[in-house]
């Protein structure tokens, strides 16, 4: 159907929920292989539409699976549980695409952001017990000290419209105030 609908001239999203559940299936009628890369194939711009596909599952991203797509968003409950939403774990969610598609500027403060996010979250049982001593590493103070700020900038409610432009900017000063 999204082939059908994609020569059509239309722009598909294609959301498989869940890909385990998918493959068991396959196996239960006796389809060889997981069908999955010849489904990935298929997706993507063609001359008449696009096929955009998301996968999902419960799998940690180290699996068979990653290394079929351009990138994955991890899912955290323990981000969700802390209040924070979309839940999306930072250090664990990767885009392949990301340096092709973001410019150096968006790339740098990307990196820098996440980098003091997975700072603070190595330490976060220190921070957090009270065990880490200010002025002990310079990087894990920057971390403390700004996480509040990150966290806020990562938090989106519901509703709220976030223009992608916009959030870009707000990235790039955060970045900037940091260093």
């Amino acid at each position: 159907m999204a082939e059908y609908l994609r020569d059509q001239g239309q722009d598909v999203l294609l959301i498989l929920d869940s890909v385990p559940r998918w493959w068991a299936a396959r196996r239960q009628m006796g389809l060889s292989g997981t069908g999955l890369e010849n489904l990935l194939a298929r997706s993507g711009a063609w001359p008449h539409g696009t096929i955009t596909t998301i996968l999902t599952t419960d799998w940690l991203p180290e699996n068979a699976l990653s290394s079929l797509t351009e990138g994955h968003i991890c899912l955290s409950k323990k981000v969700a549980h802390s209040g924070r939403y979309p839940a999306i774990d930072i250090s664990q969610s990767v885009s392949r695409r990301f340096c092709e598609l973001a410019d150096r500027q968006h790339q740098h403060s990307a990196a820098f952001l996440r980098s003091l996010l997975i700072c603070h979250q190595e330490n976060e049982v220190l921070i957090e017990n009270g065990a880490y001593k200010q002025g002990f590493n310079s990087r894990v103070d920057l971390a403390i000290a700004r996480h509040s700020e990150f966290r806020s900038f990562l938090m989106q409610n519901v509703f709220e419209r976030a223009d992608f432009d916009d959030t870009v900017q707000r990235l790039v000063r955060l970045a900037r105030s940091s260093e």
